[in-house]
């Protein structure tokens, strides 16, 4: 928690030093093409590159801009990223605000995620400007976003915000960033092909940005769901353990599922796991996604003869892993935690989901497993 807080503190205390006036570059400029959005929507950026230099900006185009801005390294941050700076109508800055993140690995997680993606980033990867030319990208606007099922952030007074102002800022590079951010190769391929590193300041026009007011019920619901939590009953399940390896296992060959016209910032390609079905619980377009995945990844663990059984609760991770101990044949169920605190009914649904269509099919096929464990 006290590292969450340190990383947002160094955030508000950087972008409380901009000057939130527009300013327009007689190199790059940024212009939002969008006359309003609303939010869980995407702002239109417009590059133009006036110059007669041929520019490179290390910008890494993402679904996940605001978790990054607000979860990694503030180098990585300055380098990679633009900031995108939510303001009210008298031009001041909105922060992000938190109060129930409380667990240190999922964060870890994410540092790890980031650093490979860092490493792996080509010339090509890059926004690439020779002189006069101009490009868009599609920019995800979030006033509210559930990191995980026990982390949740968005802007302060979120509730009771009905429009916010937002502007796209590129912060200022130095060529001593791209020694600690690109690869030698990367750098190289660069060079060769006449980019140069576009080092000065960018801040866009703003944009309104509308509230969706499904969004503030999702809110008010998730204050009343974080009032049921006991966070001294969070446990973590162990990384190299047997439920471990299948929470977080992701199944590449399930069908594709289309972006939600609702929800388009929503990352549907990444729902591919046990862990990835138990996010977004306050969201019901979501959900619905939610319960036809759970049905597929129980199908293809069944054909597999990977026969998973769901649990939650207090001291679920650890009935979970004695049992899973004591696994001797091939065919016993495999126990996995999916939540140990929040004790929500929207869990248990998706739990429920996913073990009936497991015992529909041991019953359809009568599977030998049914002999050893039976469903409680």
């Amino acid at each position: 928690m006290r590292l969450l807080c340190f990383i947002l503190g160094c955030f508000i205390i950087q972008t409380s030093t901009y000057a939130f006036a527009p300013k327009k570059d007689s190199g790059l400029q940024f212009i939002i093409n969008n006359d309003s959005i609303t939010e869980d929507s995407y702002i239109t950026l417009l590059i133009k590159n006036n110059s007669s230099t041929d520019y490179y900006l290390p910008i890494i185009k993402t679904e996940r801009t605001i978790q990054w801005n607000l979860l990694y390294p503030i180098e990585a941050r300055n380098f990679f990223l633009n900031n995108t700076l939510f303001l009210n109508d008298n031009m001041d800055e909105i922060p992000w605000y938190t109060d129930d993140c409380h667990d240190p690995s999922e964060f870890e997680d994410f540092h790890v995620k980031w650093w490979q993606k860092t490493n792996k980033i080509k010339a090509k990867d890059l926004i690439l400007l020779r002189s006069g030319e101009s490009t868009t990208i599609k920019i995800p606007i979030r006033l509210s976003f559930i990191y995980s099922e026990y982390c949740k952030w968005q802007l302060r007074d979120y509730e009771q915000l009905n429009k916010v102002n937002v502007c796209i800022i590129y912060e200022q590079k130095t060529e001593e960033m791209v020694m600690g951010s690109l690869s030698k190769g990367t750098k190289s391929k660069l060079k060769r092909m006449g980019y140069q590193l576009y080092t000065n300041k960018i801040v866009s026009d703003t944009v309104a940005v509308y509230r969706n007011h499904e969004s503030v019920q999702i809110a008010k619901d998730a204050s009343h769901l974080k009032s049921t939590i006991n966070v001294k009953d969070y446990v973590e399940i162990p990384k190299k353990s047997l439920q471990w390896k299948y929470y977080t296992y992701c199944i590449s060959n399930l069908k594709p599922i289309k972006r939600l016209k609702t929800y388009p910032a929503f990352r549907v390609e990444d729902v591919c796991s046990i862990r990835s079905c138990f996010q977004a619980l306050l969201h019901p377009e979501i959900s619905e996604v939610m319960y036809k995945r759970l049905i597929e990844i129980a199908r293809d663990n069944y054909k597999n003869k990977i026969y998973l059984y769901l649990i939650s609760g207090k001291g679920s991770v650890e009935i979970a892993e004695e049992h899973n101990r004591s696994i001797q044949k091939q065919n016993d169920f495999i126990y996995i935690s999916v939540d140990t605190f929040i004790n929500s009914s929207e869990i248990q649904k998706r739990i429920d989901i996913y073990n009936n269509e497991t015992k529909r099919l041991l019953k359809k096929e009568k599977t030998p497993v049914l002999t050893d464990m039976s469903f409680r």
